[in-house]
């Protein structure tokens, strides 16, 4: 059984670990909510693909897209020889019994990552911004440009690779399929094209 706890705003860590700087009430919360919020996803993970209760459970596209990459990277792999079940709990997480994460599991996660639903994004449009972080591992990365409130999570094809490394802390401009959130803010984008502007 593994553990994790987020802190309190204010607490440090048990090693004496502060509270990094720029971390926002927002972003603490959203974390948080972020955690306890994935052992919901296995429940969501059918035979045939991703129950369509995962738009209405997580409307946000990139926090969908985030936990569901969590939950990939959690779930048994072949390699894991001595491990089949993963089951994720919370505190209040709801008299159901939990639905374990498995090999299956992680099969049907690959394949939705791996093609974003068309039906889901709204339009084409070009966007900049600076890359802040690369999830090489799940051809991800995260951008924030002028005048976005929240960052834009940014799904890339194998193609893409070379030049998304090379652009990390780099403005760029991206083109493509996004889907947005309810305020109608694009949040997650499916890449057609990326520059590197600087």
């Amino acid at each position: 059984m593994v553990g994790v706890r987020i802190p309190q705003r204010g607490e440090g860590g048990s090693e004496g670990q502060g509270e990094r700087e720029g971390i926002s009430d927002g972003l603490y919360l959203a974390v948080r909510e972020a955690v306890r919020s994935l052992p919901a996803i296995p429940g969501l993970i059918a035979a045939d693909g991703i129950s369509e209760e995962v738009y209405g459970l997580f409307p946000d596209p990139a926090i969908r897209d985030t936990l569901l990459v969590a939950a990939h990277r959690l779930a048994p792999s072949a390699r894991d020889r001595g491990i089949s079940e993963l089951v994720l709990s919370c505190p209040g997480s709801g008299k159901r019994p939990p639905v374990p994460l498995t090999r299956s599991s992680r099969s049907i996660l690959s394949l939705y990552l791996g093609e974003p639903s068309n039906d889901k994004l709204a339009a084409t449009d070009s966007f900049e911004g600076v890359v802040s972080e690369i999830h090489p591992d799940a051809l991800r990365f995260e951008m924030r440009g002028p005048g976005q409130q929240r960052g834009i999570r940014c799904i890339y094809g194998e193609g893409d690779k070379t030049t998304v490394q090379a652009s990390l802390d780099c403005s760029v401009r991206v083109s493509g399929s996004y889907e947005a959130a309810a305020s109608g803010e694009p949040r997650l984008v499916a890449v057609e094209a990326i520059e590197i502007l600087s």
